[in-house]
């Protein structure tokens, strides 16, 4: 990498082109159980860190959840229309601390957005 560029990795991000699929359906936290959807979520951003922190030390962590609940009504997420974890921010907050340890837990120097 060039020494006049910073490079930052987006760790995650849970929009439907971003996610795997599960059982035929969109692996998302309204389908799947949400501790599942953050364990595995704290495993793939684990081993994202883990592939770059030798040339990356800032990672943005997920984008943009202040609005995750409303990308459902232009079809970027599962959309609930009864509100969902996307729109709990109880979880969002779990969302934004799991993704933070799992950079700090692999790459403790990294500085997260």
């Amino acid at each position: 990498l060039d020494a006049n560029i910073t490079v930052i990795i987006e760790v995650f991000e849970g929009t439907i082109g971003s996610l795997p699929t599960y059982q035929g359906k969109p692996f998302d936290p309204n389908y799947v159980d949400s501790g599942l959807y953050l364990a595995c979520m704290y495993r793939y951003s684990r081993a994202l860190v883990r592939r770059w922190k030798a040339k990356v030390s800032l990672y943005q962590i997920e984008n943009e959840l202040n609005e995750a609940w409303l990308a459902g009504f232009f079809g970027q997420r599962v959309m609930n229309l009864f509100g969902g974890p996307w729109k709990d921010w109880a979880f969002l907050t779990q969302v934004l601390q799991t993704l933070r340890w799992a950079v700090k837990d692999e790459q403790p120097n990294a500085q997260t957005t």
